[in-house]
């Protein structure tokens, strides 16, 4: 097979082999990917300890009851049922220094 051949061949398995390849060595799960939340001083695994405080603050202040929203910091955040809630639970994790990433 003479080289022009060769590279028709290859050129497009090569394509196709850069395409699949993915920064998160191809792991699709929702851990790999980018986070929801970010803290300039807390770390990935303070996030529940704190989201579990904050629900609980945002359950009792807002009137809330089961099942509360159940935010992750690797899965879109999850809005509380009432204005109250909301903010209560948005003023803790902004205390605790969580914000939603931008």
């Amino acid at each position: 097979m003479n080289r022009i051949a060769v590279a028709f061949v290859a050129a497009p398995l090569l394509l196709l082999a850069a395409g699949c390849a993915s920064t998160n060595g191809g792991s699709s799960s929702p851990s790999a990917s980018r986070p929801y939340w970010v803290s300039p001083w807390a770390s990935s695994s303070s996030f529940p300890g704190d989201n579990g405080s904050c629900s609980v603050r945002a359950k009792r202040l807002g009137g809330v009851g089961d099942p509360a929203p159940a935010n992750r910091i690797d899965a879109p955040i999850q809005k509380w049922p009432n204005a109250t809630a909301q903010e209560t639970y948005d003023e803790c994790m902004r205390d605790r220094g969580w914000r939603p990433a931008s």
